[in-house]
């Protein structure tokens, strides 16, 4: 019985099988509590008493008729018979029975308001998700953050419920870091995710520490890892340059700064820009986009001279010939990009930053639910089918991870970019 009342009275999960097993331990006890009470009503059948008349027949059957001893027979105390210190024995109860029904009787019920408190604080709490999940996007639409966010999304939902639906929300600005201080204020009750980037939890905290307003690791529940991939330099494509040497030189010999922009900024493309620009030893103007998409079509319009962008994003204008890659900065190169050599392969000793996108939510969700959300998201990435349309995009399909190791490799990515902004020296406002 007290295990019961410590069971369902601290820590009580409330799912529905949980709130049966309790309205039958109710009942259980309440059966339990009458039995006794019946089964000491008569003194006839109460425990001590049964067991000084079975006494009395072993000591007649032992002795014989010659040495036979009638002791007196067990008579019952009177009604108003009591001892000294302890409350009056009911008729045909003596005080030892009286005193364990007693402590019994006191015991359940004061594990009965405990049980019966436990079920309706269980009916209380409804099943999660008990309404549509929203993941925001901190870029626009087209992105590469987004066209991951709803390949998994698309997946995830089945895995969460038969009445869960996922609905993605953008909320684009300031290289991501505007959707993650949105989230970051919300309540931590799983309904509400993101998926972050490497801009609005590695490279802007690394580029704007007095201005990003959460703190990228302790803010945030660290649910999985969705995937990643390389940068490019882009072009547009009716620019004469077709090399990262050409484009260089240019930039040296050009009277007016090169322009060229990027995903917001302090993100990973601006981050990823100076450090290509610092190495190669020349100054651009720069000029940030509030996402790929927006930055894709400034180069259709040839409206800058160069981008650097998350090769999910580019492939559709790669592949429409409206722009053109001259390099990707992974060490090596990419698999949908054969034929476009890597900046190391260019001369760029050591070059390598690869973006990346992580599903999170606020922080202090319910270590079940982030469980369930990380479980839903591993299998959904275990699919053959979205691991090849996520590869088709350009989002290289990551590893299974657990949430604790999700966090441990957002705080890896945070300290490598800190480490790239103090050799390029960059301290930058928000843009």
């Amino acid at each position: 019985m007290l295990r019961l009342v410590w069971q369902y009275g601290h820590g009580f999960r409330g799912d529905v099988q949980e709130v049966q097993r309790v309205e039958r331990a109710i009942g259980d006890a309440r059966t339990w509590l009458t039995s006794l009470e019946e089964r000491n009503r008569l003194p006839g059948t109460s425990k001590l008493h049964s067991q000084r008349r079975a006494g009395e027949a072993r000591a007649d059957d032992q002795d014989g008729p010659q040495r036979r001893i009638h002791a007196p027979a067990y008579e019952p105390a009177p009604r108003s018979a009591t001892v000294e210190g302890s409350a009056p024995a009911r008729q045909g109860v003596d005080n030892e029975t009286e005193g364990f029904l007693s402590m019994a009787r006191r015991r359940s019920l004061l594990a009965l308001p405990a049980l019966l408190a436990a079920a309706p604080r269980a009916q209380a709490q409804p099943a999660w998700p008990d309404r549509p999940i929203a993941i925001v996007v901190g870029f626009l639409p087209g992105g590469s953050v987004d066209i991951g966010a709803r390949l998994l999304a698309d997946r995830m939902a089945p895995r969460l419920g038969p009445q869960a639906r996922i609905i993605i929300e953008n909320r684009p600005g300031a290289g991501g870091s505007l959707a993650a201080e949105y989230v970051a204020r919300q309540p931590a009750d799983g309904h509400l995710l993101t998926v972050s980037s490497a801009s609005s939890h590695g490279t802007n905290p690394a580029a704007l520490p007095d201005t990003v307003r959460y703190d990228a690791l302790g803010d945030f529940t660290h649910l999985a890892v969705i995937g990643g991939g390389p940068m490019c330099i882009v072009v547009p494509g009716s620019s004469p340059h077709r090399s990262i040497a050409a484009l260089v030189a240019a930039a040296k010999a050009a009277r007016a700064p090169l322009l060229w922009g990027s995903s917001g900024s302090g993100g990973i493309g601006h981050l990823t820009g100076e450090l290509f620009a610092h190495r190669a030893g020349f100054r651009g103007e720069y000029v940030p986009y509030r996402g790929g998409s927006a930055v894709l079509e400034a180069m259709r319009k040839a409206e800058i001279d160069f981008s650097v962008e998350v090769l999910a994003s580019a492939m559709p204008h790669l592949r429409d010939g409206s722009s053109r890659a001259l390099a990707v900065t992974s060490p090596g190169r990419h698999s949908l990009l054969p034929d476009v050599a890597s900046l190391q392969e260019q001369g760029f000793a050591g070059f390598d930053i690869v973006t990346w996108n992580v599903l999170q939510g606020p922080r202090g969700i319910p270590d079940a639910v982030a469980d369930r959300i990380n479980r839903a998201a591993m299998e959904a990435m275990a699919e053959p089918d979205l691991r090849r349309r996520l590869a088709g995009a350009g989002i290289d399909p990551a590893e299974p991870s657990t949430p604790d190791s999700t966090r441990e490799f957002v705080a890896s990515e945070l300290r490598k970019f800190q480490g790239i902004v103090r050799e390029t020296g960059l301290r930058l406002g928000r843009g």
